[in-house]
């Protein structure tokens, strides 16, 4: 075995070429524009040129790595409001195949709304972020009205214990 920057010269044809990367020859080999039984020489080998087929266990392997990683599918976005209102939990649905990444603008404006994790929305498409959004904004309107029917049910009461005090107060007098 040699070291991976050894530089190769090989005889073919007559001809002596290289120098060529251990890489190199293998890709020769590959293309079939030189032979194992065509000779190579190199810095270690002395005078003395060899078979190729006898310095291939020292030549980079074909090996073809595995597919890299893809990144992992985003199930759901948890949106934490800047208001103070309770988070939203999005169930994300599944990209489209040939769907778009998502704009500059709608990446921003989910941050803006409260995603806090810019790597769960680095991968997200044009229409997740479109659902996100359109989410976000319905819990937005959802909150806000159950705000509102809260503050309405207490003027409601605060008016109602004021009538019955004013009612108490009016029939107290009446008996004294």
């Amino acid at each position: 075995m040699t070291s991976a920057g050894a530089k190769y010269f090989v005889s073919a044809d007559g001809k002596q070429l290289g120098p060529f990367t251990g890489q190199a020859i293998r890709t020769k080999l590959f293309r079939k524009t030189i032979t194992v039984d065509d000779y190579v020489w190199r810095d270690g080998l002395g005078d003395g040129w060899v078979k190729i087929s006898t310095i291939l266990d020292e030549l980079p392997s074909d090996a073809i790595p595995p597919p890299a990683p893809e990144p992992s599918e985003l199930k759901h976005v948890n949106i934490n409001h800047t208001d103070g209102s309770p988070r939203t939990v999005v169930e994300v649905p599944e990209k489209g195949v040939y769907e778009p990444p998502a704009t500059l603008k709608q990446k921003n404006l989910l941050m803006k709304f409260g995603c806090n994790d810019p790597e769960a929305i680095r991968h997200l498409g044009r229409e997740q972020a479109s659902y996100i959004i359109d989410c976000v904004k319905k819990d937005f309107v959802r909150q806000r009205n159950k705000t509102q029917a809260i503050a309405v049910i207490v003027l409601f009461v605060i008016v109602l214990a004021v009538a019955a005090l004013f009612w108490f107060l009016s029939t107290y007098n009446q008996m004294h």
